[in-house]
């Protein structure tokens, strides 16, 4: 049997030293993962109500609103969201897992949500969803067309009643168009795509002919791309990459890079936010997605169009090395023929002493009376121009 040559053997030994570093890394990390955990246990924000009860002072906050803490005859668990601040919130109840989606709305519940701060309530909300695993749409009559809203929890309308949300102001307003909620907490431009990948739609929505409207915030592509942050309560979130200009789904997020998991978990355990800094590939790989979810909805229901909502209140200062990660999105739509509709000017032109009115007090979510003025220019860009039962093109706001 012939010797190896020295150089071959090397490069043997050099890959078996290679491979074993790597498995005594991986080794390394999980026991340092375990002792971090044992050293430093994970803040529990869950509270028992009698705790929060006792924990009231009356003289610091006045009396407490009726029933604050009377809520139910049962225990009921409270998350503490920061000085004098709880949340009640039947998460459980409200979603389902999903095998494509990781998470869903569970079809024919009911559901309360309440904040309460310094011993009055923020908000004090009830959420339903329908048979078909949406959030009720406050029905005012039976229209020819058809806007579905997709989306997280601006379109779901967290702490906000059903007549409050924005397919229900849609509803409200709109003379042509039946509004439908597909929002779901926690979702971004992946879930979007998983869902179209899930159902058709067909015995959802009677009409044959309306707008499919994708509601964006930038907190969607943190979401796309598996930001930390968002590890801890949807690991089984979608999650996709690019091959070329091919979208392929690879699993989950928890069944990607485990040195990347390992990494995000330990950012976790001390509650940090770790970039990744919003790049050019990942404006690329969620516009991908959109062009995908589009084509799905148009390859199902041919006389429809599919339009992307800026929302106006949901821009973020993500961490992007100065990348214009929005207007990058809005140019990368334009390439690819999809349209798009923003009302950069809502907020601006908001009075100032009225600009906290389109907010739910202490939170970045839309208050019924933002989604009431967002609703009035989304109803009217639709229907302007539009005097025959199907959608034509939209009015000059948009980049049509």
């Amino acid at each position: 049997m012939a010797k190896k040559k020295p150089l071959l053997q090397a490069q043997e030994y050099a890959k078996t030293a290679f491979i074993n570093f790597l498995v005594l890394g991986v080794a390394a990390a999980i026991m340092l993962t375990a002792a971090i955990g044992l050293l430093f246990p994970k803040k529990n924000p869950i509270v028992a109500l009698d705790k929060l009860n006792e924990a009231y002072d009356e003289r610091k906050y006045g009396p407490r609103d009726k029933d604050i803490f009377n809520i139910s005859k049962e225990r009921m668990e409270v998350e503490k969201m920061g000085k004098g601040m709880y949340q009640r919130f039947q998460k459980q109840m409200l979603m389902a897992r999903d095998p494509d989606l990781g998470h869903a709305n569970r079809p024919n519940s009911s559901v309360k949500d309440e904040m309460v701060k310094d011993g009055k309530f923020v908000y004090k909300a009830e959420y339903n969803i329908d048979d078909k695993g949406r959030r009720k749409t406050e029905r005012q009559s039976e229209k020819q067309g058809f806007v579905a809203l997709f989306g997280g929890e601006f379109v779901f309308g967290k702490g906000l009643n059903d007549n409050e949300t924005l397919s229900s102001m849609i509803e409200k307003f709109s003379k042509r168009f039946n509004a439908y909620n597909y929002g779901l907490i926690g979702a971004g431009t992946n879930h979007m795509l998983a869902m179209t990948a899930k159902k058709d739609f067909k015995g959802e929505i009677k009409s044959s002919k309306g707008i499919w409207v994708y509601v964006y915030d930038d907190d969607h592509l943190r979401r796309t791309i598996g930001a930390n942050e968002y590890l801890d309560e949807y690991p089984d979130a979608p999650w996709y990459v690019l091959d070329g200009d091919e979208v392929l789904r690879v699993g989950s997020m928890r069944s990607r890079n485990k040195l990347i998991q390992w990494a995000y978990e330990f950012a976790n355990r001390f509650e940090l936010k770790v970039p990744p800094f919003i790049s050019e590939e990942h404006v690329k790989l969620t516009c991908e997605l959109v062009e995908d979810s589009k084509a799905k909805f148009i390859k199902n229901y041919p006389n429809t169009k599919y339009v992307v909502l800026f929302h106006p209140l949901g821009k973020k200062n993500l961490p992007s090395n100065d990348y214009d990660y929005r207007r990058g999105l809005m140019n990368c739509l334009t390439k690819k023929n999809i349209e798009y509709i923003e009302y950069e000017r809502m907020y601006e032109d908001t009075p100032l002493g009225k600009k906290d009115e389109l907010f739910i007090d202490y939170t970045d979510f839309p208050s019924a009376k933002g989604n009431e003025e967002l609703a009035k220019r989304i109803v009217e860009t639709l229907e302007d121009q539009h005097k025959s039962t199907s959608p034509s093109e939209l009015p000059p706001e948009s980049n049509k």
